[in-house]
């Protein structure tokens, strides 16, 4: 009697799993109908084609390949923007293929000889165009990108090659070659800014003065006959006792 009852126990335990099991197959089942039923614009299957399209995009942003191919077309598209620059400039092999060496941090112009670096281009002309271009060729692909770079460049005295600092009122003026360098210079970075007008801004600090119309428009201050750029009350006793020579 006792065996029967133990035998009768563990058919109804079996016979209640079953049950349990079934249920959830059915369960399971029910689910799988009705998505797949309700699987239209926004249902299951297009958000796991949503998702694995994800998937794909972040490993392909990890790809090292890909990641290199990407700093090749951004460096490329700065060569361009560099040599349009250099040939406004009139620089030196300004007519050649100019670019940024990432590895050695310079300038290079790739001529029929072979490629040039920066340090193998002499004159100050160069050497402060060439880092003009430089600058602006990279700030063009930010803005272009919409990169999260600061939008301004600040240059001190970009005339020095072609103007001494201490140029004075009817002293010996520099020649009309250097004059038209230097306007061209700023005209180069004038027309930059208006183009990005909103998105960019150049500061230049510099002692020329140029009778152009766009160049006036240009100017913020002039530091001349007293006024500085540090007001000497800023200074307090310091500032007083400060010799009061132009800037």
């Amino acid at each position: 009697m006792e065996e029967r009852s133990r035998a009768s126990a563990r058919l109804q335990s079996q016979q209640a799993l079953f049950l349990e099991q079934a249920r959830a197959l059915g369960r399971i089942g029910l689910y799988l109908e009705t998505s797949q039923a309700a699987d239209g614009p926004g249902g299951l299957a297009e958000r796991i084609n949503t998702l694995n399209a994800q998937v794909a995009e972040l490993e392909r942003s990890l790809d090292p390949e890909a990641l290199e191919e990407r700093d090749i077309t951004a460096l490329n598209l700065v060569s361009l923007y560099m040599t349009e620059i250099a040939k406004q400039l009139n620089l030196e092999h300004g007519n050649q293929s100019i670019r940024l060496d990432r590895k050695k941090l310079t300038i290079v112009a790739d001529t029929i000889n072979g490629p040039i670096p920066l340090s193998q281009i002499g004159s100050g002309e160069n050497w402060i165009g060439y880092h003009v271009a430089a600058h602006l060729g990279l700030h063009r692909l930010f803005l272009a990108r919409s990169r999260p770079v600061p939008g301004f460049l600040v240059l001190d005295q970009p005339s020095q090659a072609h103007y001494p600092a201490d140029v004075e009122e009817g002293a010996a003026q520099p020649s009309d070659e250097d004059r038209a360098a230097v306007i061209n210079l700023f005209k180069r970075l004038y027309d930059f800014n208006h183009t990005h007008s909103g998105r960019f801004q150049i500061i230049v600090v510099d002692h020329v003065d140029f009778k152009e119309d766009w160049f006036e428009k240009a100017v913020a201050a002039r530091w001349r006959k007293g006024i500085k750029l540090i007001p000497a009350s800023w200074l307090g006793d310091a500032g007083s006792a400060a010799p009061a020579a132009d800037q």
